[in-house]
């Protein structure tokens, strides 16, 4: 009877080792099996008597771990606001940001793309004014490029399939923004300074990188796409869409080129 019983065993182990899905270990597989069996052989902590009132201090206590779990997403990105032109102040001034202020705005930015990747979120950002400081931070060219290429991407996440903060961005001039650093060469001359720009005796434009100029045309394409305002104004003459996708499909960046390809289908 005890061979008959340990034979026994040795299948139904056998058998739940081989039911272990793909990837997982089958021995750890079967022995997380028969540790549930047995809890559930144990009882499985209901009971059949009425469960009691709920005392005050624990409720208190509840409510408190509830509302210290639960963050104001919109109030928070209206503090990402608030650090980033804050903390972007010196370019804005002439100077330049250290790397560990870079680093510390980047990660603000990430936190603010976790926020708008949920579409009422997005539209949220937009009515408590975000729009006009993220694109503030995308044109100026002394602030560092990680940190404008982060704010595209942001900026490009707001507009997608939302018609609401389509409509903002283009009431605020967004479009030729992204036009212009998408249509930006490698080698931005001191031509592109303006007259006032050069009086004040400012830096000279950075290059613009390939990378991003890739995020300035998803930017531009997630605008445009299904929005019939944004795309008429893309192929005019004023903001010179056509050219700029000509100028994308030029390049020998090939992320570039497919990106230029895609806008223009």
């Amino acid at each position: 009877a005890l061979a008959i019983a340990t034979f026994e065993a040795l299948g139904e182990e056998s058998n739940m080792a081989s039911s272990a899905p793909d990837g997982v270990d089958p021995a750890a597989w079967a022995a997380l099996l028969k540790w549930s069996i047995a809890q559930t052989a144990e009882g499985d902590g209901t009971s059949s008597e009425p469960p009691a009132p709920m005392s005050k201090e624990k409720r208190e206590f509840l409510e408190a771990v509830m509302k210290d779990g639960v963050v104001d997403l919109v109030k928070r990105a209206g503090e990402i606001l608030e650090s980033l032109h804050e903390g972007t102040k010196p370019c804005r001034e002439g100077a330049e940001m250290d790397d560990d202020a870079t680093d510390q705005m980047i990660g603000l930015m990430e936190e603010m793309m976790d926020i708008v990747e949920q579409i009422d979120f997005a539209m949220a950002l937009v009515q408590i004014g975000g729009v006009p400081p993220l694109l503030a931070i995308v044109e100026n060219d002394l602030i560092p490029e990680d940190l404008r290429k982060e704010t595209l991407a942001v900026l490009g996440t707001v507009a997608q399939n939302n018609p609401y903060a389509q409509d903002a961005l283009m009431a605020h001039g967004a479009l030729p923004i992204f036009v212009k650093i998408a249509n930006s060469s490698a080698s931005t001359s001191s031509a592109d300074t303006t007259g006032s720009e050069a009086a004040a005796d400012a830096a000279p434009s950075k290059p613009t990188s390939n990378q991003l100029r890739l995020k300035a045309l998803h930017a531009m394409s997630c605008l445009a796409r299904g929005h019939a305002a944004a795309e008429a104004a893309l192929v005019s003459d004023e903001v010179r869409g056509v050219e700029t996708l000509e100028s994308c499909l030029a390049t020998d960046f090939i992320r570039l080129q497919r990106k230029a390809t895609f806008v223009t289908r």
